[in-house]
């Protein structure tokens, strides 16, 4: 059994705590994981929350040389660390070290304006079809952020518990609950696995989801192309494929005993 995950990535937010998440998942049992790296310039469509840029921003875009359009306004989520003491070039030398130090971890370039025209989030949909279009052999495939750890309290491993829910039936899609907790401040996710969060809304049971891949063959590239495309990748992200030619889709969800994924929140300062 193989099990892949695709994540599309912010360099600034993320570079910090991706060598934690990789170890993470390389102990869950996961082969490969494939970072499409959304560059410094964070572009996002008009009718987004996220379009407005404030001070934050503005002081990244320009005390740390980014190009392109400053409509990245990640800064109205105020748990967001910008690290504003590292330059891009210094963001980009640790990523080189982490690509190099691990076999089984793939990054993509895929930035706004340079790989590809599109806007958050839906480079982040696009991010997925790109993927699926390479067709890369795996039996299983997620695409889960940096910010998302997947717990299994019963299990040591995803195969094994993939292989328990096998016997509940043939699903294509297991899907995993969100518990909501807040990190501690640049510290390992892994150290404080209990800590609870107090600035977001709990338990949720919008999830994270692992489908067969055997069942997106049929939406790759020269297969289904257009908006269907486009709109089951983006439901892919969360609640996994929904939809795919001739096949009737079954989702296993998962109780949060059985196995969750853990969605941190971390705090702007140092409190």
């Amino acid at each position: 059994m193989k099990i892949h995950l695709v994540t599309l990535f912010a360099p600034r937010l993320d570079f910090y705590y991706i060598e934690d998440w990789i170890k993470h998942n390389l102990s869950l049992g996961v082969d490969h994981i494939y970072f499409y790296n959304n560059g410094f310039n964070l572009a996002s469509e008009p009718t987004q929350y996220s379009n407005i840029a404030g001070p934050i921003a503005e002081k990244v875009f320009g005390d740390k040389g980014c190009s392109g359009e400053i409509s990245k306004g990640w800064d109205l989520k105020s748990h967001i660390d910008h690290f504003l003491e590292w330059t891009e070039e210094e963001i980009n030398s640790i990523l080189e070290v982490i690509n190099d130090k691990y076999p089984n971890v793939t990054f993509i370039p895929f930035e706004y304006n340079v790989d590809h025209s599109f806007k958050y989030p839906l480079s982040q949909f696009k991010a997925m079809r790109h993927h699926i279009d390479q067709k890369i052999y795996s039996d299983w495939i997620a695409m889960i952020d940096i910010d998302e750890y997947i717990k299994l309290p019963e299990y040591s491993n995803l195969k094994d518990f993939i292989n328990y829910v096998g016997t509940k039936g043939d699903y294509d899609n297991i899907s995993l609950p969100q518990i909501v907790q807040r990190r501690i401040y640049r510290e390992s996710f892994t150290k404080h696995p209990n800590e609870k969060c107090k600035v977001a809304f709990g338990d949720c049971i919008w999830g994270k989801t692992f489908c067969k891949t055997s069942i997106l063959l049929p939406l790759c590239k020269g297969i289904v192309t257009g908006g269907v495309v486009d709109e089951w990748a983006g439901w892919t992200h969360h609640k996994g494929c929904t939809w795919t030619p001739g096949h009737v889709v079954t989702t296993y969800n998962c109780d949060k005993n059985e196995a969750y994924y853990n969605h941190y929140k971390s705090p702007k300062y140092k409190k």
